[in-house]
């Protein structure tokens, strides 16, 4: 458990954040669609849970990484917005797009160390460097 913890601390906060939004969101969304299987759910269903997912989740991020991570929160709390409902959306729509509920958490985890390792390297890049 701790190699992976040093080798997600190792690809930046953002896939930290986008593995936690996306097994989450995974774990729960495919909770609840294999809790009732008879249920259709629609890719605008699959958004709109995902959107409050993500801002829910957003809210145990900023928990996790003010009080656990010390880190402080006014400075991570709008990329991780960003990368909490990205990740949840895109989870939820692609676990509804290939009716993976099993998989749905490992699934979810993957997107979101994807795509949060992206956003990093885009941050990183955009990001002007100071020179002192």
């Amino acid at each position: 458990m701790m190699r992976l913890l040093v080798w997600l601390g190792r690809l930046g906060i953002c896939a930290t954040v986008g593995c936690i939004a996306g097994s989450i969101t995974g774990l729960v969304f495919g909770a609840l669609v294999s809790a009732a299987p008879q249920h259709a759910i629609t890719l605008l269903m699959a958004v709109r849970v995902g959107v409050v997912l993500g801002i829910l989740i957003w809210i145990a991020v900023l928990w996790i990484l003010g009080v656990v991570g010390h880190y402080v929160v006014g400075d991570v709390a709008l990329p991780a917005l960003f990368t909490c409902l990205i990740v949840s959306v895109i989870t939820a729509t692609v676990v509804v797009s290939m009716n993976a509920w099993l998989p749905a958490m490992l699934l979810g985890w993957a997107l979101g160390l994807a795509l949060g390792t992206l956003f990093c390297r885009l941050c990183a890049i955009t990001t002007p460097r100071r020179t002192t």
